[in-house]
């Protein structure tokens, strides 16, 4: 009978272990600095510069063990590049506004710290899905605007980032900083060829768990 109780009750006696600490959710928001990435991007050849936008969402953390989670996160995030080039003593921009759906699938590693301030490091894929694709065009007293149409909607990625988890009365505050690297170009193929040019993107997000 004592084998037959002690049976019944081990799933309880290690469910603690695993399962201490409760699922969370909360809400983030931040910049990202974006540019591309890849042959045909026009990297190092002195006229790219780095876009800023929006990136702002929500997430929810699954615990399994004390140290290792799992972190989903559902994010709006604004991509991009600035080109900016000269042409007989006239400046020209070309600028590229991408919006994006982002769903990072995260593991997340909680490293062991004293105090209020907990660190965590983040890795994993991003699944993008394209919302927006807008381009434009100035120089000196001219601007025109319009819709990209020979983008890819996927744009999956590979995503670091490290965590300080700040706790305060009623929640906890994050700072965050990460990179997004893009997997598989942004534009389909033309004529059969596909120009070699991926998104990139530095964020910093301020975020609120409940």
């Amino acid at each position: 009978m004592k084998r037959i109780l002690f049976i019944l009750a081990a799933p309880l006696l290690f469910t603690p272990a695993v399962c201490a600490e409760k699922v969370t959710a909360g809400i983030k928001t931040g910049m990202n600095i974006t540019g591309f990435i890849g042959s045909d991007s026009g990297a190092g050849d002195g006229a790219k510069m780095q876009k800023t936008g929006l990136v702002a969402g929500g997430y929810v953390i699954f615990p399994f063990i004390k140290q290792f989670k799992l972190q989903v996160e559902c994010l709006i995030s604004e991509k991009g590049a600035i080109y900016k080039y000269e042409d007989s003593d006239t400046v020209y921009e070309q600028i590229m506004k991408l919006t994006y759906l982002e769903i990072p699938v995260l593991a997340r590693f909680d490293l062991e710290s004293r105090g209020g301030v907990k660190p965590a490091v983040l890795f994993g894929p991003s699944f993008g899905i394209k919302i927006g694709a807008k381009g434009e065009e100035r120089t000196i007293g001219v601007s025109s605007k319009g819709n990209i149409d020979n983008m890819n909607t996927l744009d999956p990625g590979l995503l670091l980032g490290g965590v300080l988890d700040i706790e305060t009365g009623k929640g906890i505050v994050s700072l965050e900083a990460r990179y997004t690297m893009g997997l598989l170009p942004i534009f389909e193929s033309v004529g059969g060829n596909i120009a070699d040019i991926k998104n990139s993107a530095v964020a910093v997000i301020l975020g609120y768990r409940f």
